[in-house]
């Protein structure tokens, strides 16, 4: 979502594993605000946010349940 030429919000998530390489399940949410400027004269955003993924895993011996979470800054680059 857009609120000007300049500012932007992003959200996204997704969910698989179903099995496939032993991952039972797996999903992730992410949600940032963001800033279009240039940087050396080339088109470029700022990105701020949080991000938490997690993983239920079941192999032969181990299993794993485990959740990765946490704020992050962001710079990309467009060209």
């Amino acid at each position: 979502m857009e609120f000007s030429p300049e500012w932007f919000v992003l959200v996204d998530g997704n969910r698989g594993g179903f099995g496939v390489d032993d991952i039972d399940f797996a999903r992730s949410i992410l949600g940032l605000v963001g800033y279009r400027t240039t940087l050396f004269g080339m088109p470029a955003s700022l990105e701020a946010g949080y991000r938490a993924l997690r993983l239920d895993s079941s192999r032969r011996i181990i299993d794993t349940d485990v959740t990765l979470s946490g704020s992050f800054l962001g710079l990309t680059g467009y060209w």
